[in-house]
């Protein structure tokens, strides 16, 4: 009950507590949503599995009284902006009230509060201008794209994050087409529950979507561009004007194509394993 929240979250100390939390709030279409990867599920299972062996070796001949752990990342800070003050983003996915209400405003505001970065979906459940970006964030709040085959839906899209003061694209390049999950088809899960939108679609776009009764991964076929190409992307970011990273790489030749194209940087991944269920884990790519 809503009463017993602050008692439960008073005993959460671990991500695992965390987790098995949510398994016991959430709807099962909505955790199964959240937690499901791409059948046969090999590559989530890899990612959580290979992850926990990798092992920080720790620095003993230094001293530990005042501990620093800010970063720079000169090709993505603009000047004058201050370092992230703890080396962690918030990578960008959608649909954030699913989980709560709080949804994308929420997750900006911890972001802030810790000192990590923030990377607002697309596909968020808030429209971009009621997100808040707290002085913390100033620089270092980054907005993810999907380049639709509608270019002019998504430009405006970014264009519109860009005046709200995020300072960079994510572009994802990992999701053509969508991976199928078992566990969406088995509860029926393709549409977002009563009175949830993908916020940032305004009325002059809705024929991006055609009839948006139905779930986004119902439309995707349609709306997602298959066919994009490095100049493709290379275009879309000078038009919005923001230096840019490429989200789902994990092949090396891949990584060459975005530096060559003048990426900002890339970040490695499978999309949670959710896309490709045989691909490999994330940080084999490393």
């Amino acid at each position: 009950s809503p009463d017993a929240l602050p008692f439960l979250l008073s005993r959460l100390f671990t991500v695992d507590d965390f987790e098995r939390a949510a398994k016991l709030i959430l709807p099962p279409s909505v955790y199964d949503y959240a937690s499901s990867g791409a059948d046969p599920s090999h590559t989530l299972l890899e990612n959580t599995s290979l992850f926990s062996s990798l092992a920080i070796v720790p620095r003993v001949h230094a001293s530990s009284n005042t501990p620093c752990p800010k970063t720079s990342l000169p090709s993505l800070t603009p000047p004058g902006a201050p370092p992230l003050a703890f080396p962690l983003l918030i990578s960008p996915f959608g649909v954030h009230k699913l989980a709560h209400p709080d949804g994308e405003p929420g997750s900006a505001l911890a972001a802030a509060a810790v000192g990590a970065g923030f990377a607002l979906s697309q596909h968020s459940t808030t429209r971009i201008e009621e997100v808040p970006l707290p002085e913390g964030l100033r620089g270092h709040a980054w907005f993810q794209s999907y380049i639709l085959k509608d270019r002019e839906v998504s430009l405006r899209i970014a264009r519109r994050a860009k005046a709200h003061g995020y300072t960079a694209l994510v572009i994802t390049v990992d999701s053509p087409v969508f991976g199928f999950r078992a566990g969406d088809a088995r509860n029926r899960f393709a549409a977002l529950p009563d009175g949830l939108t993908y916020a940032n679609y305004d009325r002059d776009a809705i024929d991006a979507f055609g009839d948006r009764s139905g779930g986004l991964d119902d439309q995707i076929s349609r709306i997602f561009d298959a066919s994009l190409r490095i100049s493709d992307i290379t275009a879309f970011a000078a038009a919005v004007g923001l230096p840019f990273l490429l989200k789902g790489l994990l092949h090396p030749a891949d990584v060459l194509t975005a530096a060559r194209a003048g990426a900002a940087g890339v970040i490695l991944g499978n999309h949670g394993g959710r896309q490709l269920g045989s691909a490999p884990a994330a940080a084999a790519a490393i």
